[in-house]
């Protein structure tokens, strides 16, 4: 079976013989966004044969290892010293030089400036080439991001961004030319998300109740605190047989997290809003949802909304980032248009409210967007030609 699946995928994608060797640059293999693209692409690029992938990774945890090393993927993972570690960047460049790289996929700030440190005193003609990742609406970045970003984005031979508005802003905002922003979007194995979705949920629903998600980590991008005002909004009455759940990493922001918290117990919310850690069997879990929350502040992809969609759960999303173009609204999901409390309370009773027909057909029409436009094959391709022609480029040091 294996066997036949990487031939499969030889012969969509080729051998990729003019690559040697391509590294995934993240700083965790966190449960985030970045960090599943980056491990899902690692695991079909090495599956179109011809290709060798490393991760790279700069800190514990390893949410993701067990993914890779099934994969038969290696992990590196490099100790800083502390935040700031000058030796950091003279360690890398020897391993980089050491393990004849030729492409280097940061994803996420750290990754992407200590690359380019280290990249610096390496001469031209052997360096490996940078591609920084943006995963993110440039406008919602502070400041010093921005400027750090601009400085390295401008002087990469290529940056790829997730959302069409991300490199809308990266052209605009920051003044990389258009030929040297590569918009390519999230992908998913439907396939493998089918599979998944067989499995036992590792939260277990309570039979009789509305079920809804945000899936995210705790932070104020997410906007949590727009739920637990719309719910109050709605009352204990109406939403006395609902389960709200809050599913994500909350160590970054140990004290939002913290809030949130004490919020849910205010608003005499507790047994009806749950917040949990993150989870390996997403699949599981989302596909046994009535409905997906995405209330975001603002995004790039958000890979929940794209998951969701696969498995036939309907979205009320903001409309921020790539979901203006991933969500129809009315055929696929809802909306929001003002991002008040009223509105998504509203938009929760209307889907709460839809005949199970009517939510079938959302979730059918979910499903076709998605295997028509995000299927991991056509998204594999078109990195997998990227990191060719960055390859093949004659002269390296052009910029």
């Amino acid at each position: 079976m294996i066997l036949d699946r990487q031939a499969l995928w030889v012969k969509i994608l080729g051998r990729g013989d003019q690559i040697v060797h391509i590294v995934y640059a993240l700083d965790r293999l966190a449960s985030g966004g970045a960090q599943r693209q980056a491990v899902e692409l690692a695991v079909h690029l090495v599956q179109a044969q011809g290709l060798r992938v490393t991760v790279v990774a700069y800190q514990a945890p390893n949410f993701f290892e067990r993914r890779l090393s099934d994969a038969g993927i290696r992990v590196v993972q490099f100790q800083k010293r502390g935040k700031l570690d000058p030796a950091f960047p003279v360690r890398l460049r020897r391993w980089l030089r050491a393990n004849a790289v030729d492409v280097i996929h940061a994803f996420l700030l750290g990754p992407i400036v200590w690359n380019y440190a280290a990249l610096q005193s390496i001469p031209s003609r052997s360096r490996p080439v940078l591609v920084p990742a943006e995963r993110n609406a440039i406008s919602g970045l502070p400041r010093l991001e921005v400027r750090i970003k601009k400085f390295i984005f401008r002087r990469s031979r290529r940056v790829t961004a997730n959302s069409q508005t991300a490199a809308d802003e990266i052209h605009r905002d920051l003044g990389v030319p258009v030929d040297r922003i590569a918009y390519i979007p999230n992908a998913i194995d439907v396939a493998e998300w089918d599979q998944a979705a067989t499995r036992e949920s590792p939260i277990p629903l309570e039979a009789g109740c509305f079920h809804i998600a945000l899936l995210g980590r705790i932070a104020p991008q997410k906007n949590h605190q727009l739920v637990l005002e719309a719910l109050s909004e709605l009352g204990p009455e109406r939403i006395k047989n609902w389960r709200v759940w809050f599913v994500g990493d909350d160590r970054r922001h140990a004290k939002l997290a913290a809030q949130i918290c004490e919020e849910i117990a205010k608003r005499n919310l507790r047994g009806i809003v749950s917040v949990l850690p993150p989870t390996q069997d997403v699949a599981a879990f989302v596909s046994r949802l009535d409905g997906l929350l995405l209330p975001s502040l603002w995004e790039g992809f958000p890979n929940a909304v794209l998951e969701a969609m696969t498995l036939r759960v309907p979205v009320i999303a903001s409309p921020v980032g790539e979901v203006v173009n991933i969500l129809e609204a009315g055929e696929s999901g809802i909306l929001l248009e003002r991002g008040s409390p009223a509105e998504l309370a509203h938009a929760m009773r209307q889907l709460e409210e839809m005949s199970e027909s009517s939510r079938a057909r959302m979730g059918a029409y979910a499903r076709a967007t998605v295997e028509s436009r995000y299927g991991i094959v056509a998204v594999t391709r078109e990195y997998l030609d990227l990191y060719r022609s960055l390859v093949n480029q004659e002269d390296p040091s052009e910029l």
